[in-house]
């Protein structure tokens, strides 16, 4: 039940052809954060950045960039990973963004390889915030909604099927979800009459977003 989940989402595109962390595409991705943010009831201090596929490297590039990487509270990205061209940078930039990542071992579009390397390069990195990966040995084929989209099964890509809705978890019960509210830039917000947490989800058009467990320091958790 939507209703049930206690977040804003916004999903904004990239232009064909380029990247969430090219600066002109990233400021205007930011503009969208910060009119929304001034234009609704949202705390400011909880912004969370999740994406899937192509804005699964999105998430992690975007959330790594130079000027805008602390406006996130947390990022979670889903079968991504940092470009390999400057990844040790990336890494050492994330150091203080608590990160949960899920990737599908099974993945034929994406390789796993691409969230394997980068999560390595962020445990080598001497961390202030935690890193958690989820690398699902089976993950799914399909979204829910592509059977109606008419989009064909794409093995192991649909990592964020467990992310987001897992099948196993009821309705508003679910762990990324939860691990993000645990996350923020402050600490000193007030616990009561506290405005809405939001997520931004960065994708491709075809894939529906929806927005994010505890877990403590340094740790890869795979």
């Amino acid at each position: 039940d939507p209703a049930s989940l206690d977040f804003a989402v916004l999903s904004p595109q990239k232009p064909e052809g380029r990247e969430f962390a090219d600066d002109d595409v990233a400021r205007g991705v930011v503009k969208l954060v910060d009119a929304y943010v001034a234009s609704h009831r949202i705390d400011a201090s909880r912004v969370y950045l999740t994406g899937v596929s192509a804005g699964g490297v999105g998430c992690w590039g975007l959330g790594a960039h130079a000027k805008y990487r602390a406006r996130w509270a947390a990022i979670a990205p889903i079968c991504g990973g940092l470009r390999s061209r400057g990844m040790r940078h990336g890494a050492r930039a994330l150091a203080a963004t608590p990160v949960w990542c899920f990737h599908g071992a099974n993945d034929d579009v994406l390789p796993v390889s691409m969230s394997d390397t980068t999560v390595d390069a962020c445990a080598r990195a001497v961390r202030s915030a935690p890193l958690r990966y989820s690398r699902l040995e089976r993950a799914a084929h399909r979204d829910y909604g592509w059977p109606c989209a008419g989009v064909h099964d794409r093995t192991g890509h649909a990592a964020w099927v467990h992310a987001y809705y897992p099948p196993d978890r009821p309705a508003g019960d679910v762990p990324l979800y939860a691990w993000l509210l645990d996350q923020s830039r402050s600490q000193d917000a007030a616990e009561d009459d506290e405005p809405e947490p939001w997520i931004v989800g960065a994708s491709k058009p075809v894939h529906p977003i929806t927005g994010l467990g505890p877990s403590p320091g340094n740790q890869v958790r795979r």
